[in-house]
């Protein structure tokens, strides 16, 4: 609820209350495929952010509370195994991590309005509600092909091509600079 006094550089705990309903299966009939999936709810008080303050002239950087913040999604992983060599694993999740309240006026304190966390948040108040948090992919997803094999009675090896993907992430409350997509392959 951001009601911590930071005029004294002082904040309060986060709290968080998390929600989760999921399955996790093991299908041997279809060459030992595993599937599990989970949808998820997060409730998250007084969320510790960093923000710019002006302070006598210079910046400083200073945590503050954000209200509220909900964060939601589904995360899915499967695995089957095609023969006593060959498997597969893919991984999915879905994010949605956005402030509910977080209004740096209502929070107070001297400096909180800077210049730099009204442009910003891009309006008066520097008002960060509704926007992304910082860091938090919408999409991220994990595929893994391996081939494994005994070489000699003492030796085993395997080989395996590995992707992630990870969709754009905010840098900054505001959602004015962004890391954009990435993928990484490994083989």
């Amino acid at each position: 609820d951001a009601d911590a006094d930071v005029t004294t550089g002082e904040y309060d705990s986060e709290e968080l209350k998390s929600y989760e309903l999921g399955a996790k299966t093991n299908w041997n009939v279809l060459s030992g495929m595993t599937a599990n999936a989970a949808v998820f709810y997060y409730e998250y008080t007084d969320q510790q952010i960093g923000v710019q303050v002006d302070n006598g002239g210079f910046t400083t950087t200073q945590t503050v509370n954000a209200g509220e913040t909900d964060i939601y999604g589904l995360d899915m992983d499967a695995r089957m195994q095609f023969t006593q060599q060959f498997s597969l694993s893919l991984g999915y999740v879905y994010t949605n991590a956005e402030f509910d309240d977080f209004n740096l006026a209502e929070i107070g304190g001297t400096g909180q309005q800077s210049a730099n966390n009204l442009a910003l948040a891009g309006n008066a108040e520097a008002d960060f509600s509704g926007n992304t948090t910082p860091l938090s992919s919408e999409h991220s997803a994990t595929l893994a092909l391996r081939y494994e094999d005994q070489l000699t009675d003492d030796i085993s090896g395997f080989g395996e091509i590995f992707g992630i993907y990870q969709s754009k992430r905010y840098i900054d409350a505001g959602n004015r600079a962004y890391l954009p997509s990435y993928d990484i392959w490994n083989v």
